[in-house]
């Protein structure tokens, strides 16, 4: 019955859309999705930025949750359009492309989306070298065969037209989360282009710093731990005092401990409840801005921790959890086989900073690097708009 309902649903918007639209597909119009529309961030923000740079006059339309925070923190030349809407709808049917760094799940189920004949879908996946097991593929559906998203998101993954990897790890492991459909493009990921920039991370330092009232003699150690899918709270970093500590003694220094927790994460002020003189940026959009302005990082299984190495900055992982995150959500590869360090309890990670080979690390991150086949050199999203361009030229 609820698929019956569903499938009805779809086909009501589909006519309603294509009506109200006069069912014209526009070439130059792309629908951005940032990880269910929470704001302005990750691979998406960068592709656009590349697109305004370039002048081209597009119709950039982004779908987001809270329209007006969004607003104060994205560029003129970018529509906001409500991600829960009719309107929503509207656009994705008659965009020439969509890119998008997860799965249009909400309006694939309830609203029926489904890919017309001329549209182009740019898949940029917000992992990268991760270590975490993904939700959705092959290797998903092995271990998990009744779980209620694989209809949609194999549905969906079979109209994905282009997947934007940063490494030959990266193209295997997307292929494997959309079930084989999709050309891969290793072009590096878009969001990552700031690292090699040092005008575009000086002004990300400066913009976070300000905004935090951070000193630019004091130093910041990022904490930004993963999603657990159980949403059990005991793996997360609570001793901030600890960690700031353990820097200060290691590197010198004063230390600020600044914490931003997954964006899906529910009831995320439990998780931060002893932060104490932590700075809590979880509302900050773009990670890799935080990223940039640190000079540490302490995650746990988060993909942002790869992101982040290319900077050749420390790096170090705290999984308490270790056991049950292994057992209930599954690891690609060890821990022990990155450059980070490691540490099971906080005196274990007090005791890896303590250990911290600066000489040796960042010959360590090269060699991780070149053995996951990784190609970032800066220059992703100048790539990935060179062939938004050429498809949109083909359609005009």
């Amino acid at each position: 019955m609820h698929k019956l309902i569903r499938k009805l649903r779809g086909l009501f918007y589909s006519a309603a859309c294509r009506l109200a639209c006069g069912g014209r597909i526009e070439p130059k119009k792309v629908v951005f999705n940032q990880t269910d529309g929470n704001g302005y961030g990750c691979n998406q923000k960068y592709i656009a930025a590349e697109i305004l740079r370039r002048g081209l006059g597009w119709d950039l339309v982004w779908l987001c949750r809270d329209p007006e925070k969004a607003r104060a923190t994205m560029p003129e030349g970018i529509r906001i359009v409500p991600f829960f809407s009719f309107a929503a709808m509207r656009e994705l049917m008659t965009a020439g492309m969509w890119c998008s760094n997860q799965f249009f799940r909400h309006h694939v189920k309830h609203c029926g989306l489904r890919k017309r004949p001329g549209q182009t879908y740019f898949q940029t996946w917000h992992g990268s070298l991760g270590i975490k097991f993904t939700h959705s593929g092959v290797q998903w559906e092995k271990v998990h065969p009744e779980s209620e998203g694989n209809e949609f998101k194999r549905a969906e993954a079979e109209t994905m037209d282009y997947l934007i990897a940063n490494s030959e790890w990266d193209a295997k492991r997307q292929l494997n989360h959309f079930y084989g459909h999709g050309e891969v493009k290793m072009f590096g990921h878009p969001r990552n282009d700031i690292f090699f920039s040092d005008a575009a991370r000086a002004a990300a330092v400066a913009k976070v710093r300000e905004r935090y009232g951070i000193a630019p003699d004091e130093k910041i150690v990022l904490y930004l731990p993963t999603l657990r899918l159980d949403k059990r709270y005991d793996g997360y970093l609570y001793d901030y005092a600890a960690l700031t500590d353990a820097l200060a003694r290691r590197f010198g220094g004063k230390w600020r401990a600044v914490a931003r927790m997954h964006p899906v994460l529910l009831h995320k002020g439990r998780a931060l409840s002893a932060v104490g003189e932590g700075i809590d940026a979880s509302g900050w959009p773009d990670v890799q801005e935080l990223m940039s302005a640190a000079d540490a990082l302490v995650s746990d299984y988060s993909s942002a921790m790869f992101d982040y190495m290319l900077m050749h900055r420390p790096v170090f992982a705290y999984v308490p959890d270790l056991e049950s995150y292994t057992a209930n959500e599954g690891l690609l590869y060890p821990l022990t086989d990155t450059p980070f360090g490691v540490g099971r309890s906080v005196e274990e990670l007090v005791d890896s900073i303590a250990k911290f080979d600066s000489e040796g690390y960042p010959a360590a991150v090269d060699a991780f690097l070149a053995g996951k086949g990784c190609c970032e050199d800066g220059h992703a999203s100048e790539r990935t708009v060179d062939l938004m361009e050429e498809i949109a030229c083909r359609a005009s």
